[in-house]
């Protein structure tokens, strides 16, 4: 069981852009026991069991995700990689690929992604149609239906981007523009975590 004294208790929470959708991934660990829960989209993986390990797998779909302990890092961290590749260098490749908004229209939240090297849309993971019109720089039109029957009039044009997310496109949604796009998770991914204990190396 979890002990009450915080200090001994790591938590780690990860925001993971995978293509079209975004997962949450939430690690808490007792460094002096090891009891430890996951939980991956709010869904529990395991609680209060015991992991004397310094590495976890798991799998989103087709991807192959790896909570490693590392002690390159000063003092020790809890890591996480992605198909082998480390979360913050992940997570830029991705932001480089797409672009995210959440739009939000009375009771209704739809997330949009655009696919830049294909310039293919999708609304809550979904594909949908939009026209391509080319003045000098490429124009993407497309609508979202709403459940109540309202149709949302969007428009995106590009522009260029920051924090190394390349081409960023501006959206508009019945000509009110929506915030830059989303850039998920800014961290650098890395929890501090002190193996104090010593029980990782058991």
């Amino acid at each position: 069981m979890f002990s009450r004294t915080d200090e001994r208790i790591v938590k780690c929470h990860w925001l993971v852009p995978i293509d079209t959708e975004i997962h949450s991934i939430v690690f808490k660990q007792d460094m002096k026991t090891g009891y430890s829960d996951l939980k991956v989209d709010n869904k529990c993986m395991y609680r209060n069991a015991r992991k004397l390990s310094s590495c976890e797998i798991f799998t989103i779909g087709q991807t192959t995700l790896k909570i490693l302990y590392d002690q390159r890092v000063k003092n020790g961290a809890y890591v996480l990689e992605i198909n082998g590749i480390r979360f913050r260098k992940f997570c830029d490749a991705q932001n480089r690929r797409f672009d995210r908004w959440e739009v939000r229209e009375k009771n209704e939240t739809f997330h949009v992604v655009l696919d830049k090297t294909k310039l293919v849309l999708y609304v809550n993971s979904q594909k949908v149609s939009s026209e391509h019109k080319d003045e000098g720089q490429v124009t993407i039109t497309f609508q979202i239906q709403m459940a109540n029957g309202t149709t949302l009039s969007c428009k995106m044009h590009p522009g260029l981007g920051q924090n190394g997310a390349g081409i960023t496109h501006t959206l508009f949604v019945n000509n009110d523009t929506i915030p830059v796009p989303l850039i998920v998770d800014q961290n650098t991914g890395d929890f501090p975590a002190t193996d104090r204990y010593g029980f990782l190396q058991h």
